[in-house]
């Protein structure tokens, strides 16, 4: 419920983007002092451990949202979405808080050239 209502209005009422963001700073926050009191590594190599651990994590939650495989629902979802190829933002109903107009000129270019 939660998602749908932070599509429907724009905002993270949840505060699940604050709460990922400060988890990810946590982690960078651990692996500099963990490794700054045991193995002293270099900047770089603190970085790269965290880049490892984060990419992983994007990969997982990339997994867990984009399944190898979609669902009836995911099927149907995109045979709905080719529907309303060339709707403007307008007549989809979306609120100007949440468009990206570059895009949207973007991807009516691509369409129509």
């Amino acid at each position: 419920m939660d998602a749908k209502n932070c599509i429907e209005t724009g905002e993270d009422q949840s505060n699940a983007c604050h709460i990922f963001y400060e988890y990810f700073k946590r982690v960078k926050d651990y692996i500099d002092v963990k490794c700054e009191d045991t193995i002293r590594l270099s900047n770089t190599d603190k970085k790269g451990i965290f880049d490892y651990i984060y990419d992983y994590a994007m990969l997982e939650i990339y997994r867990y949202i984009f399944p190898a495989f979609p669902s009836k629902s995911d099927r149907e979802l995109a045979k709905h979405i080719n529907t309303l190829k060339g709707a403007t933002p307008e007549e989809l109903q979306i609120k100007p808080s949440n468009r990206h107009e570059e895009l949207w000129d973007l991807s009516i270019k691509s369409k129509f050239n």
